[in-house]
């Protein structure tokens, strides 16, 4: 919820061209500074509107209707901003004035879309792929409510600036480098996506944003250095074990939880008559066959 909120509104009347004499009654909502229209789709006589005060003159049956009309849409407008901050929404003149109107009933929400995407790909991505989404939908949350001070947002509401915000966001966060910003606004613009496929946006924001990845150069390990780790002892039989399988990765070429995930029947007898490793690679699901030969 926004702590500095405002919100404002009154009414006002347009005169029509053709007929001076004869006015459009409108509402206007402000909202922070930022205000929209709304008309009432009523016309009036020009000569019985008092604008400081807002109400028709007189006490004709068109006045009392009319004010009763203003009355009422004023009630409705407080009702809806009422409802939109109540239900955590990023509230602007144009989301109060589409659930005044019942035209946001078909616009989701970022929250929904996470949702409807863990619900989705929970099955078919893999847990550390999953694991990596639900960090970046947690640091969009956070976002949200460190810079907007709102715990959701429509879909239509993120633009090109919401997405330059979030990166700037990221990039203040202790223990991130550019690399790992780049990853998390990656999967941002991959849930941006999937909204634009099921068709509830019209334009996907995030296209223009171009990912910026920095060159890392490998460091491999000599045999000098794999021998040292061979050889070290361990006071604690888990890091004995998780050195033997790191060991162990590095001799086959094997993914640290592709070699932790083996059992004895990935254990098969080769073409050539010797061991080999039968087995998939847990990220790609990539066939994989490893001889098992002697050091």
């Amino acid at each position: 919820m926004r702590t500095s909120q405002t919100f404002s509104i009154s009414f006002f009347i347009r005169k029509k061209k053709k007929q001076p004499a004869l006015a459009l009654l409108y509402a206007r909502i402000t909202v922070n500074g930022k205000s929209l229209e709304i008309s009432l789709k009523r016309t009036i006589p020009v000569d019985k509107w008092n604008q400081s005060a807002s109400k028709l003159t007189g006490n004709t049956s068109e006045s009392r209707q009319i004010n009763k009309k203003i009355d009422e849409t004023k009630a409705q407008l407080y009702k809806t901003y009422d409802s939109l901050l109540k239900e955590g929404l990023l509230v602007t003149t144009q989301t109060v004035k589409a659930r005044y109107l019942g035209s946001d009933q078909q616009h989701y929400t970022l929250t929904y879309l996470i949702n409807y995407h863990k619900e989705k790909m929970d099955k078919v991505l893999k847990y550390g792929t999953m694991k990596n989404y639900t960090t970046t939908e947690n640091y969009l949350k956070d976002y949200l409510k460190a810079q907007h001070h709102t715990s959701d947002v429509y879909l239509k509401q993120i633009d090109y600036q919401f997405t330059l915000g979030f990166e700037s966001y990221l990039r203040v966060l202790p223990g991130l480098q550019n690399n790992g910003v780049m990853k998390h606004m990656e999967r941002f613009k991959k849930l941006m996506r999937l909204a634009e496929h099921l068709d509830w946006i019209e334009k996907n924001p995030t296209k223009r944003f171009k990912l910026r990845f920095d060159q890392v150069d490998m460091v491999y390990l000599n045999k000098t250095e794999l021998e040292k780790i061979k050889n070290e002892e361990f006071e604690k039989p888990v890091l004995t074990i998780n050195r033997d399988i790191f060991v162990f990765a590095c001799y086959t070429g094997l993914a640290y939880a592709d070699a932790k995930a083996l059992n004895k029947n990935n254990l098969q007898i080769g073409v050539d008559g010797n061991k080999w490793i039968y087995t998939r690679r847990s990220k790609t699901n990539t066939a994989v066959r490893v001889p098992l030969l002697a050091e």
